[in-house]
């Protein structure tokens, strides 16, 4: 039971982490957690709720069909075979969600690339210093397409860690552990506000920053 209770408490401080950003408007986002890797079990939250707003069932315990482990009323989000499909091919141990303007901006504004790529000098501290100093995000255009993307050999995920973006639904980040995604994500939304404002000053379109 503490181990379910501890899981619990991070993912909830991660929740009312990007809740304080405003980056769940509405009810949309969603934010996970895995348990358990074989049989797959994970947090994730519950459908429909307001997640600037806290209380005792935030979260419910979905396995790998994304049906409830325990007797509840409560539906877990409609994002969570999203999520089930990231654990299940990746050995992420966590997976967020979110959609904000300066996201859906940049999955617009290089849908016909079908990915935009970031150097994060700026930000070496959240990324580190591989890849050169610079980050390919692929862009998809609906869910079904993740799927796809990884079966593929992609240089720019690694076993446990990757992001990808989904036109009109936001960016999907997943890590480790629920603190380092949110790490990542905080770092990925820096350098996509930084790229939008660059792009308002120049007025001109770059496929690199």
């Amino acid at each position: 039971m503490i181990f379910f209770v501890n899981k619990w408490k991070e993912l909830r401080r991660v929740k009312a982490d990007l809740a304080a950003r405003d980056w769940f408007y509405g009810t949309c986002g969603s934010l996970s957690m895995r348990i358990s890797q074989d049989p797959l079990t994970f947090f994730i939250n519950v459908d429909g709720k307001d997640k600037r707003q806290h209380c005792e069932d935030d979260f419910v315990v979905v396995n790998s069909m994304c049906e409830p482990v325990f007797m509840t009323g409560l539906q877990p989000s409609s994002e969570a075979p999203l999520h089930a499909e990231i654990y299940k091919k990746t050995k992420a141990g966590s997976v967020l969600h979110i959609s904000t303007v300066n996201n859906q901006l940049i999955a617009d504004l290089y849908r016909e690339q079908g990915e935009v790529m970031f150097e994060y000098n700026n930000v070496v501290r959240v990324f580190g210093k591989e890849g050169n100093g610079r980050l390919t995000i692929p862009i998809i255009a609906n869910e079904e397409n993740l799927t796809f993307l990884l079966d593929e050999d992609m240089p720019c995920f690694k076993e446990e860690q990757g992001a990808v973006l989904i036109r009109n639904q936001g960016i999907v980040v997943w890590g480790k552990t629920p603190q380092e995604t949110k790490k990542w994500l905080e770092g990925l939304e820096f350098v996509m506000d930084y790229h939008v404002k660059l792009l308002m000053i120049k007025g001109t379109k770059s496929s690199v920053i």
